[in-house]
């Protein structure tokens, strides 16, 4: 009774005159759905993909609808159109992993490039040759977004094929600052650094991306107790390297012990320690932290 109109809710809008239409496109052909494609509302576009999928699903020869979308993607020059086509060739069986492959490889568009590789990883089987053309090609890929979906890629194949794609992808300083990549390379490689502490060693000496070292030797460190002869040799690794590469081993190391009160000490520590002194500030006290941890009097 007492509702204040003047403060209500907006519970339709309408657009000048319209009116609803009535659409029902499961009554239309194969190739007409496929030709739907090419329609400017893309409500029609999803909805013509969705219901190539579902006759797909139920075993409809859809060979008349695969030649058109194929002659579409094959004849259009507009990158949205023939990644219509792509959509509507996968959801309705009609593409391989051949196919997927040529994305990749043969597209000069990143979007493409980028789709075929979310395609050829959709099913989660990925053989070795393939594995190794994608490490052949994410050396020369120029392209960030198609670098992040070989990075996204890491976690799909098995531990023993991610190794050469990581080490390619960890190698390219350009994606150094870049916000995701870093991440998604150690999202892939941190259950392969945990099981394989020499090739993470390997990885960490050539990376060039500051956050993948720092994370590998966080990593590593947090199985001192059981594998203290790999932090030692983590250590050796990176002294006699640059500034930045022993910055980022310390901040590495910091990471892994916070928290902890006590550790067995590398036999190489004091080494670290004296090298420690051409670093700055902030990292000179990690490392006096780290001496208390590792039992040095003189840093408690």
């Amino acid at each position: 009774e007492k509702h204040d109109r003047g403060n209500g809710r907006i519970f339709k809008i309408v657009y000048d005159d319209a009116k609803p239409v009535a659409v029902d496109l499961a009554k239309l052909g194969d190739r007409e759905l496929a030709e739907l494609q090419f329609h400017r509302n893309d409500w029609y576009v999803r909805q013509a993909r969705q219901v190539l999928q579902e006759r797909a699903a139920a075993k409809v020869d859809l060979r008349a609808a695969h030649s058109q979308l194929m002659e579409m993607f094959n004849t259009e020059t507009d990158v949205t159109r023939r990644l219509r086509a792509v959509w509507a060739l996968y959801v309705s069986g009609g593409i391989d992993d051949r196919f997927a492959a040529g994305l990749v490889s043969g597209q000069r568009d990143e979007h493409l490039r980028a789709w075929g590789l979310r395609l050829l990883a959709d099913d989660g089987q990925i053989d070795f040759k393939v594995a190794h053309s994608l490490a052949l090609q994410a050396g020369t890929e120029a392209s960030p977004l198609v670098r992040l979906y070989l990075a996204s890629l890491l976690q799909r194949l098995p531990l023993d094929q991610r190794g050469e794609l990581a080490v390619v992808l960890a190698a390219n300083k350009k994606d150094s600052d870049d916000h995701n990549l870093p991440l998604m390379i150690w999202y892939g490689i941190e259950p392969l650094v945990a099981k394989d502490h020499k090739w993470a060693i390997d990885l960490q000496r050539r990376s060039e991306i500051p956050l993948v070292r720092q994370l590998i030797a966080r990593r590593v460190v947090e199985d001192i107790e059981t594998r203290g002869d790999t932090v030692e040799q983590l250590i050796a690794s990176a002294l006699g390297t640059s500034n930045e590469r022993l910055t980022d081993l310390v901040n590495g190391l910091s990471d892994g012990l916070r928290g902890w009160r006590k550790a067995p000490a590398p036999v190489n520590f004091p080494i670290l320690q004296s090298s420690s002194k051409r670093l700055d500030e902030a990292t000179q006290a990690k490392v006096r932290e780290l001496g208390v941890v590792f039992g040095d009097g003189r840093a408690l």
